[in-house]
């Protein structure tokens, strides 16, 4: 069985995140008199959310990564 689907799929997903806090950011207004309060809860939500998407993708990538290490091991051992 390989996990290189299920990292592929969490790296899609990951990536679907990432574009959609990046949307959500750049509609943000930029100057702070335009309600620095909601503008706060928003940016700081955002943030949190590309955090997310990053640890996400990064462990997904790993997770291709071992896959693949995993099956060269089994290749070289059988072979």
């Amino acid at each position: 069985m390989s996990l290189t689907p299920i990292g592929l799929e969490g790296l899609r997903r990951a990536e679907e995140k990432l574009e959609k806090t990046a949307r959500e950011l750049a509609r943000l207004p930029m100057s702070a008199s335009d309600g620095a309060a909601a503008d706060q809860v928003s940016l700081s939500d955002s943030m949190i959310a590309l955090l997310e998407a990053r640890h996400s993708y990064e462990a997904n990538l790993r997770m291709i990564e071992t896959d693949e290490e995993l099956t060269g091991r089994l290749i070289d051992l059988t072979g």
